[in-house]
């Protein structure tokens, strides 16, 4: 029997780094990749409360995911990475979802249909 692989991620507490992340191409941009790296991060979060980093190779697309995933450009890693950090304030900002805006509707009249219609 085959096992596939189409996910995964390591994290290295002592080093706090993301040393992979990784999502097959056939299941990209399906947010799949997303919840691992939310999932990882609340994980990793409840840990400890050390910023992480990780670095990935520019002009990539997950040079793009991280960017738009809420992480911050610190410098350059081994040769020609770029090094992202995320702290946990940052984090902890990024989960607050804004407060959806209220709705203010008045029920002028409806019916409930059931064996017999009543009227309100």
């Amino acid at each position: 029997m085959a096992i596939r692989l189409w996910v995964f991620s390591i994290v290295d507490l002592k080093e706090n780094n993301i040393w992979a992340l990784f999502l097959h191409p056939d299941f990209e941009k399906r947010g799949i990749g997303k919840q691992l790296h939310d999932i990882m991060l609340d994980w990793y979060f409840t840990q400890t409360k050390h910023k992480v980093w990780l670095g990935t190779s520019p002009k990539t697309r997950a040079e793009t995911f991280y960017r738009k995933s809420g992480w911050s450009e610190v410098g350059i890693h081994g040769n020609d990475e770029i090094k992202f950090e995320m702290t946990f304030e940052s984090w902890e900002k990024l989960q607050v979802k804004p407060k959806e805006p209220e709705i203010q509707a008045e029920v002028v009249g409806c019916k409930i249909s059931s064996q017999k219609e009543k009227s309100i």
